[in-house]
């Protein structure tokens, strides 16, 4: 069985964007800038890796760098981090752009004298690295590609979205990936829409449920059968690293598409998106992490009014909490409802809550559900979460949702013929449950 790669699906318009843009770099030497834009572990940083390997195909020289929330407060970091190979083999054209007026500019910012005690001035530094840049393309075309450009430090978004204004007639095409910018900062909306106005922007769309089956003959080198790309598609939301993560873990459970496979995926979360998704929720303020926790809780996409009751928030700070929620690409308000991400994302939440906290928000959860008239199934659901004593009605309301489920005849009867006295167990073992729930003895 082979293992899921990275293989570009349903990335057409993007990959051609870049071709076309390289075509002008390196034909006519006319620059350019394209923004690449989606939640995490769409394809952004894949489609980068190919745009790196086709600009040093078509031969251009490549400069990469990547932010990260760990380096927000170095200065310039995007543009040392790219210049650092030419710098540290003293490449002859780099040095000659660095001694250049304008590089000179950027010679502080390279190699930082530690000595030094007055940095240059912002607008200096600027344009002494786009001199820099833009000296080293007239030597040969130059493709420089940002990484993860909504973790780059305040200067470096500064001096990308100031190079981008320029990068056509200088020659230098730039192609940078992100969220998209409305799930950035506040404090980085102005270089954000500078930065817009400067590219071709284009926002990656989740895999089609035909993409996800492109992605399974790829990896299982046959046609799956019907209903398991749609199962497959349901559980990861369309998210390429999420559909890569849930083949990888089918392989190692050693199973193929197929009437089985589908029951795993349902209950399936690999370690690897666990991972993933958890560094997420580990960026939540307590606010947003409640809001999180209540809707993991409730069925379906909860209205954002019956969240707050669960979460024990007030309203004038769940929008605050449901723009950090969108930011970190795992839930967001869709009309009065939140919706979450990916259906994995509530797997993870739910497996992260203690018992005692688990059994809270079920209890809270199965109370507002009542108070707002849901029906006995849904308050049920919640109830058989929670303690006997956590809920004084649970009895009758566990009761009626059961006789109502046995009026329907779910589950159905094993066989036609033992109908009359299936119902009769299910009835007793029914009752004998909730005598169990409410602590009775007899």
């Amino acid at each position: 069985m082979a293992t899921a790669t990275e293989t570009l699906v349903e990335r057409e318009r993007e990959l051609a964007a870049i071709e076309a843009a390289l075509g002008r770099l390196v034909g006519e030497r006319r620059g350019g800038a394209v923004w690449l834009q989606g939640p995490p572990g769409i394809g952004k940083t894949s489609l980068m890796r190919e745009g790196e390997r086709l600009a040093r195909k078509n031969g251009a020289q490549a400069l990469v760098a990547t932010g990260a929330e760990t380096e927000t407060g170095f200065p310039f970091e995007i543009a040392r981090q790219a210049l650092a190979p030419l710098a540290l083999a003293h490449d002859r054209a780099f040095e000659r752009a660095l001694t250049a007026p304008g590089g000179k500019l950027a010679a502080p910012i390279v190699r930082p004298d530690p000595a030094a005690t007055t940095p240059e001035p912002a607008h200096a530094a600027l344009y002494g690295l786009t001199s820099l840049f833009a000296t080293i393309a007239r030597e040969r075309p130059l493709a420089l590609l940002v990484d993860d450009l909504h973790w780059a430090d305040p200067d470096s978004l500064r001096f990308v979205a100031y190079l981008a204004r320029r990068c056509e007639r200088l020659g230098v095409l730039l192609i940078v990936a992100s969220f998209e910018p409305e799930h950035w900062p506040h404090t980085l909306a102005p270089e954000s829409r500078d930065l817009e106005s400067s590219c071709q922007c284009l926002r990656l769309d989740a895999l089609s449920a035909e993409g996800v089956e492109q992605v399974l003959r790829a990896a299982f080198h046959e046609t799956p059968p019907g209903g398991f790309a749609s199962a497959l598609h349901a559980r990861s939301g369309g998210n390429p690293l999420f559909v890569r993560e849930l083949i990888a873990s089918l392989e190692t459970a050693g199973m193929r598409p197929g009437a089985r496979a589908v029951r795993y995926l349902e209950q399936a979360c690999p370690a690897s998106i666990a991972r993933f998704l958890e560094r997420r929720l580990e960026l939540l303020s307590t606010t947003a992490h409640r809001v999180c926790e209540a809707a993991a809780s409730l069925p379906g996409t909860p209205s954002l009014e019956l969240l707050c009751e669960v979460a024990g928030i007030p309203q004038q700070q769940l929008r605050a909490a449901l723009d950090e929620l969108q930011t970190a690409g795992l839930a967001r308000a869709d009309g009065a409802h939140l919706r979450f991400a990916y259906p994995l994302v509530r797997s993870v939440v739910l497996r992260s809550l203690g018992s005692a906290r688990r059994e809270q928000l079920h209890a809270l959860a199965a109370k507002a559900l009542r108070l707002r008239g849901a029906s006995d199934t849904e308050v049920a659901a919640r109830l058989l979460h929670v303690a006997p004593r956590s809920d004084p009605h649970a009895l009758e309301t566990l009761l009626r949702a059961g006789s109502a489920a046995l009026e329907r005849g779910q589950p159905r009867a094993p066989q036609r013929s033992s109908s009359a006295r299936w119902r009769k167990s299910t009835t007793i073992r029914c009752a004998a449950s909730s005598c169990c729930y409410s602590g009775a003895r007899n």
